[in-house]
């Protein structure tokens, strides 16, 4: 990520929002923009995609709600794909109805270095 973002004390007090971002490999399923999109739609059914870009390149953002073992979560993923067989992400995950609202400044600020 370009930017480093601190989310404030009040938004990580109880369920603590969860943030991860990195690269990796599509594995058997691929890592086309495609193939992706189905992939989280299979992972979170009802995930809501829009298509985006992330340093020129396609990407799209899902925004979800799902129950995890720590209860109901809202979360918000981007994703981009750099081959046929790896891609880069930043998932921010929270208590449900507890999304920081700099939630979507951190993921829109997602660059590819």
């Amino acid at each position: 990520m370009r930017d480093r973002h601190r989310l404030p004390g009040a938004a990580t007090s109880g369920y603590a929002p969860h943030l991860s971002a990195g690269c990796d490999r599509g594995g058997a399923v691929g890592a086309s923009l495609e193939q992706l999109k189905r992939k989280q739609q299979a992972l979170e059914p009802g995930s809501r995609i829009t298509d985006t870009t992330v340093s020129g390149k396609p990407a799209f953002k899902a925004t979800y709600e799902s129950t995890k073992k720590s209860g109901p979560i809202s979360g918000l993923t981007v994703r981009v794909s750099l081959s046929a067989d790896r891609f880069c992400f930043v998932d921010i995950e929270a208590r449900q109805g507890a999304m920081p609202p700099e939630a979507d400044q951190i993921a829109s600020s997602f660059a590819l270095a």
